[in-house]
């Protein structure tokens, strides 16, 4: 009986001992890498499905070379109108917005007083002119000294003097448009007291109009007047406007290290209006052929610009030398040929090995324009 209960308990030892070795070989199998390599060659000979991508076919155009830069719309000739003396406003002949016509009067202050003075500047004038012609009467026949006839020649001239003086005060009374143009806001009102140098309405004029801009002083070399520039503004879209340099200026300037540049454009619909904010891009040299792709084909990197290519069922990466790049348009100075088909949306699933197919159907949609503030 006890070798009985004794054999009993060496056979269940020995089979506890052989389930132990058993879990631990279990556990113990990936240290091997062979649970990995199961898995790995399980998915490995799964079929991935193809990535979806979209694509442009790259194209050789002309490329312009520019220089970009940000300038500010300024009036040939502009000018806040203001009162050279002191009075009241008796009579506003505009209104504000309208064009104005040069030498067509706006305003008049109270010259009342003027045209009293006028008055008796005129009388004395007259006296002045009757001793004066009785005086060289007298002189003719002796009975009047050469001095004396000298002083009244000298009072006649007084007296013209104190009339043109008056008259010049009246007309000063008058402000007047000193161009064509168009005028900005009433800023007065009839009745209201002016002082010397109160601003009545701004003066602007509008065909021809200047853009300003600074360039870099390295870009000097590569300006000269005349040449092309084309300019965008925010508020006004879908419309480039087309002109000229008209100056450069004369000195760099020694902070910034930028030179000023003035372009002259025909502005005969009043789009551009003094003050707006403008894209200015400045044509220089002959364009040259770049093959060009849309920007979101290329990948930026640390290591690199690259552009992925479609090459029968699959792709190709590519590096890239990026010459330029406007309008939603790379240029490429190397890397992708003409005619070659660039991913333009679907890279990220991109991996090695991984089979594409082309859906152009499927179109990226830019964001609505936030209206600016």
């Amino acid at each position: 009986m006890a070798s009985r209960l004794k054999r009993g308990l060496v056979a269940s030892a020995l089979i506890f001992v052989v389930v132990a070795i058993f879990i631990v070989a279990a556990f113990n199998l990936d240290a091997f890498g062979v649970r990995s390599t199961i898995i790995r060659q399980a998915i490995q000979a799964t079929p991935q499905p193809a990535v979806p991508v979209t694509t442009e076919v790259a194209r050789t155009r002309p490329w312009q070379p520019v220089i970009p830069a940000i300038g500010t719309v300024e009036a040939v000739r502009g000018v806040d109108l203001a009162p050279q003396i002191a009075g009241r406003v008796v009579e506003i002949y505009f209104e504000s917005g309208q064009m104005a016509k040069q030498g067509t009067p706006l305003l008049k202050l109270d010259d009342s007083i003027e045209q009293a003075q006028l008055k008796e500047a005129q009388a004395n004038l007259r006296l002045m002119d009757r001793n004066l012609a009785r005086g060289r009467e007298l002189v003719q026949s002796g009975a009047m000294s050469r001095a004396n006839y000298d002083t009244a020649l000298a009072q006649r001239e007084v007296a013209q003097a104190q009339h043109d003086h008056i008259l010049a005060q009246i007309a000063q009374k008058t402000i007047v448009a000193p161009f064509d143009g168009k005028l900005g806001i009433r800023q007065v009102n009839v009745g209201q007291y002016l002082a010397p140098g109160t601003m009545i309405v701004t003066l602007q004029s509008q065909d021809p109009i200047y853009i300003n801009f600074r360039v870099p002083e390295r870009e000097l070399p590569r300006l000269k007047t005349g040449d092309k520039v084309a300019a965008t503004v925010d508020t006004i879209e879908a419309r480039t406007f087309e002109g000229t340099i008209s100056s450069i200026d004369a000195k760099v300037d020694q902070t910034t290290r930028n030179i000023a540049v003035q372009a002259a454009f025909a502005n005969s619909d009043g789009a551009l209006v003094p003050g707006m904010f403008a894209n200015v891009r400045v044509n220089v040299g002959a364009p040259r052929p770049l093959v060009t792709i849309p920007e979101t084909a290329v990948t930026y990197s640390l290591y690199g610009d690259s552009v992925y290519v479609v090459k029968g069922d699959t792709f190709e990466r590519r590096f890239v030398q990026i010459a330029d790049r406007r309008d939603g348009l790379v240029g490429l100075a190397e890397g992708v040929a003409d005619g070659e088909q660039a991913i333009t949306s679907g890279q990220i699933r991109l991996v090695p090995g991984a089979k594409v197919t082309v859906d152009n159907r499927i179109k990226l949609t830019p964001p609505p324009v936030r209206p600016k503030s």
